[in-house]
C-alpha cells in the first residue's frame, strides 16, 4: 500500500511538469496567433493604430511605422522622450514608462530571485523520497527541516523586493513631477489655448457680467484678456454627450 501510494504520488507530481509545459505551449500558440492577427489588422487599419501619420498639425505627427512584425515596438523603444510627449503628449509618455519601467522591474526581480531561491529549494531537498517530483522541488515545501535556515530566504527577499518596488515607485513619482512641471511650463503648451483658458459653471445670477468676472479673477497673477459668457447652450450639452458616447465606442474598438 504505501509502495502504491509513492507510486501514485509520483505520478501526479510528474504529471504536473507536463501539464505545465502543455499549458505554456497552449499559451505561447495563442499569443503568437493574436499577435499575428495584430499584426495584420495594424497595417489595414491605420486610422486607427497609426493616425498620428497623417491626421492632426504637422509638427505633431510622427513618421510612419515600420510594415515589420516588431519594427514598432523597436521605433517607440528608440524615440526619443521629448518626441513621445511632442507628438503624443504627457499621457502617452507616462503609460509608455510605465510599461516599460514595470516589464523591466519585475523580469529583472525574477531572474535574480529565482537564481538565489532555486538553489535553496533544490540543493539537498526533499526529493522524490518525501513525494516531492515534478514541480514541487522547485517549491518552499521542499526544504528539508534540519535545514530550517533556510526558511528565511524567502522573507528576507520579499522585504527586499518590497523595499526595491516602493523605491522605484518614489523615483518615478519625482520623474513624473519634473516632467509634469517642465511640460507645463513649456512654450509649446503655454501658446495652447487649453492651458490658458478656464471653463466656469454653475455661476450665480448676480456674477453673471463680464464686468464682474473681471474683476474677481483679474487679481490672479496674469490678469484676464477675454471672457465669454454663454447664457444660451441649446443642443450643445446634447451634442456633447453624444460625442462623449462616439469615443467610448472608438475606445472599445480600439
Amino acid at each position: 500500500m504505501a509502495t502504491y501510494t509513492t507510486n501514485s504520488t509520483q505520478i501526479t507530481e510528474g504529471a504536473s511538469l507536463s501539464q505545465f509545459f502543455t499549458t505554456l505551449v497552449v499559451s505561447a500558440t495563442v499569443a503568437i496567433i493574436e499577435i499575428t492577427i495584430f499584426v495584420i489588422i495594424r497595417k489595414k487599419l491605420k486610422r486607427i493604430y497609426e493616425p498620428k501619420t497623417y491626421l492632426g498639425d504637422e509638427n505633431q505627427r510622427v513618421e510612419h511605422l515600420p510594415s515589420t512584425c516588431c519594427g514598432w515596438l523597436s521605433t517607440l523603444l528608440k524615440m526619443p522622450q521629448e518626441d513621445l510627449i511632442r507628438t503624443s503628449g504627457l499621457d502617452a509618455y507616462f503609460f509608455a514608462r510605465y510599461l516599460y519601467m514595470h516589464a523591466f522591474f519585475f523580469l529583472s526581480s525574477f531572474v535574480l530571485v529565482a537564481l538565489i531561491l532555486l538553489p535553496v529549494y533544490i540543493v539537498d531537498g526533499k526529493g522524490a523520497s518525501f513525494g516531492k517530483t515534478g514541480l514541487d522541488i522547485l517549491t518552499f515545501g521542499n526544504i528539508q527541516p534540519r535545514y530550517s535556515s533556510r526558511y528565511a530566504a524567502p522573507l528576507v527577499l520579499a522585504y527586499i523586493f518590497i523595499g526595491a518596488y516602493l523605491y522605484f515607485l518614489y523615483t518615478e513619482m519625482k520623474v513624473f513631477v519634473g516632467k509634469r512641471q517642465t511640460f507645463l511650463r513649456s512654450p509649446a503648451y503655454q501658446s495652447c489655448g487649453s492651458a490658458t483658458t478656464i471653463l466656469m459653471t454653475a455661476i450665480p445670477k448676480e456674477y453673471m457680467s463680464e464686468a464682474v468676472l473681471f474683476r474677481i479673477f483679474n487679481q490672479f497673477p496674469g490678469g484676464v484678456k477675454y471672457i465669454w459668457l454663454n447664457r444660451n447652450l441649446k443642443d450643445l450639452p446634447d451634442k456633447a454627450d453624444e460625442r462623449m458616447k462616439l469615443v467610448e465606442e472608438l475606445e472599445t474598438t480600439e
